[in-house]
């Protein structure tokens, strides 16, 4: 089948594929039974397939946005609201904070017991290659270490979806009695901002906002990107 790879490495990458949307991310994933539940060998871990598969579509279903000026008795709001729905976005960073354990999900549970021992509360959900379901418990360490890990790259994929405040202004404009005896006709005052809120529900703690290839051919690839910023700004308008 005709591939085109656009941007990334063996495991994970973006490409064009015959039949398929432009812009598909591949890479590995964990072994499966043939019910589709994860493979898991005598150590209660799941295995890793070497061999690359479809992970998601970095495709958004549909982007919009809300915008909109108010202005009352001298007051000015204006905002500009963004939305995007869908497009899988493949992200070291949150990979790498689930793994090192950074992330607050990773503290569910204590890592030692009270006597001092390593705590194994975690059990991978899977069945062993006999069809046997997984009972075997694991450490914090193994559990995280191995669901995110750098070899398997499906558990890197996320879901981009968000609604953000993209930018927002506040202003008031001077009554015009108290500007009589000034040179100006009119004088604002107020204040701005950019990229205020966001609730991105399916891509936890970051910004699904992120493109390490920059202006390409590609997207959907987040590999330890600087997060974007919150920028505030005032502002004084003074015409004659």
């Amino acid at each position: 089948m005709p591939v085109i790879t656009l941007a990334g490495f063996v495991t994970p990458n973006v490409r064009l594929q015959a039949g398929q949307p432009y812009g598909i991310l591949y890479g590995s994933k964990f072994n499966r039974n043939a019910d589709g539940s994860l493979l898991i060998n005598a150590a209660g871990l799941p295995t890793i397939n070497p061999i690359t598969a479809q992970l998601g579509d970095t495709n958004a279903q549909w982007t919009g946005g809300v915008t909109n000026n108010i202005n009352f008795k001298g007051v000015n709001l204006n905002f500009l609201i963004d939305l995007r729905k869908g497009g899988d976005i493949f992200s070291r960073n949150l990979g790498d904070l689930f793994r090192s354990g950074a992330a607050k999900e990773t503290a569910e549970f204590s890592r030692f017991n009270a006597d001092g021992t390593v705590a194994t509360p975690y059990i991978f959900d899977g069945k062993t290659a006999a069809g046997v379901q997984n009972t075997v418990p694991v450490s914090a360490q193994a559990y995280w270490s191995t669901k995110y890990s750098p070899a398997v790259a499906e558990t890197y994929v996320f879901d981009g979806s968000w609604v953000r405040l993209r930018e927002a202004s506040l202003s008031y404009s001077l009554p015009a009695n108290l500007l009589s005896k000034s040179p100006f006709g009119k004088v604002e005052v107020g204040v701005n901002g950019r990229n205020l809120l966001l609730r991105a529900p399916n891509f936890p703690h970051l910004d699904p906002e992120s493109n390490q290839l920059g202006v390409s051919n590609a997207q959907g690839f987040e590999f330890n990107g600087l997060p974007q910023t919150r920028t505030y700004g005032f502002f004084l308008r003074a015409t004659l």
